[in-house]
């Protein structure tokens, strides 16, 4: 089975997680308030990141890697931790759902990290 197929099953894992709807979509103007706090999120986030996104890129085959895929996951969680309160329920989503993420990714890509059977 090659990492891609392990990584698809586990973005959607988080996919049908209760707290993961805020990151199955790209932030748009209709997230927010107006257009100067759209704005304002473009400007703290320099690359948006979500679970569709990620899905797109592992079927276009546009990871390299298990690190690239892993790192924008990751990003996922790092901008709405960098946009949000710390505490807040969308932070405390993220950090909850990255943990999960990560043991996940342990879990089951394990394996290939270890018999290094994708590039780094």
């Amino acid at each position: 089975m090659e990492w891609q197929r392990v990584a698809w099953g586990i973005i959607t894992h988080l996919w049908y997680d209760d707290d993961a709807s805020t990151f199955y979509y790209p932030v748009t103007l209709d997230d927010f308030a107006g257009q100067q706090a759209f704005d304002d999120y473009l400007r703290l986030i320099r690359k948006p990141m979500d679970f569709t996104t990620v899905q797109n890129n592992l079927t276009d085959n546009k990871y390299r890697s298990v690190k690239e895929y892993k790192s924008d996951v990751k990003m996922i969680f790092d901008n709405c931790c960098k946009y949000n309160i710390p505490g807040s329920d969308t932070f405390s989503s993220a950090k909850r759902l990255e943990k999960m993420f990560e043991g996940l990714c342990e879990l089951r890509l394990s394996a290939y990290q270890q018999n290094n059977l994708y590039r780094s």
